[in-house]
């Protein structure tokens, strides 16, 4: 279970080129930058409940999103790191954490027949009764089930160009980035899809919850701290950075 090469699935990066101990260099590497985004998440929110936003939602649920991004991207470093049976679970297990959230997270009715939908694949793959990329590819098609959802929020809650802006950005992103995970799964280019994909999903999903965030709130715009851009509130004073702001 914790042995090297120990997983029921073998990526098409090719095994320790570049290192004796990382299985997979780039599919590894990459995951650095889920993590920063999942770190960034977490520290740029961190003032998030003093602005009074969402329309009342709970404005912890956004860390722990972001928790979650930070632990996808650890687990998916151990994983394809080790290609191990307990690294293929913490990817796995994270993923399928992430969307159960999103999930239970809904208000609308359909949410609970998605959220059993997630807990009957929860359970086939623990018993490994689907293979994964049949089981990675139906996690896919939820999240994009719920990324509709956030466009209804966006459309419903804001007349912002910038929130529209920034949820096709996300969208494109993210249909750019399943592609590559289904090009790796045929194996047929020598270029790095599976690494990228893990780059356009982790810039697509912290796009998504930045979009979700500004759309629910009044007067909130959105600076950037470097290049990752954040939720600013005028009328909070104590804010984290002081950055050129980019409104509508």
């Amino acid at each position: 279970m914790f042995s090297y090469q120990s997983s029921s699935i073998d990526w098409c990066e090719q095994n320790y080129v570049y290192s004796n101990y990382i299985a997979e260099f780039w599919n590894t590497i990459t995951n650095i930058l889920v993590m920063i985004l999942g770190i960034s998440g977490l520290y740029l929110s961190s003032n998030y409940e003093a602005y009074n936003l969402y329309n009342n939602r709970p404005a912890y649920r956004y860390k722990i999103y972001y928790g979650l991004l930070l632990f996808i991207g650890f687990g998916s470093f151990v994983f394809h790191g080790m290609l191990s049976r307990f690294g293929q679970i913490l990817d796995e297990g994270a993923i399928l954490t992430m969307i159960y959230f999103a999930t239970m997270c809904e208000s609308l009715p359909h949410a609970m027949i998605s959220s059993i939908f997630v807990l009957g694949i929860i359970s086939c793959w623990y018993y490994n009764l689907v293979y994964t990329p049949y089981l990675l590819f139906l996690m896919g098609s939820i999240t994009f089930y719920l990324i509709q959802k956030k466009w209804k929020q966006v459309t419903k809650n804001s007349n912002k160009p910038l929130a529209k802006e920034f949820y096709y950005f996300s969208v494109i992103t993210f249909i750019c980035s399943f592609f590559c995970w289904i090009i790796d799964q045929l194996c047929i280019f020598s270029f790095q899809f599976h690494a990228l994909w893990h780059i356009l999903s982790g810039i697509s999903i912290y796009t998504i919850l930045l979009v979700e965030c500004y759309a629910l709130s009044s007067k909130s715009v959105i600076k950037y701290y470097g290049i990752i851009p954040y939720i600013y509130h005028p009328n909070v004073k104590k804010q984290l950075f002081h950055n050129k702001e980019k409104i509508d």
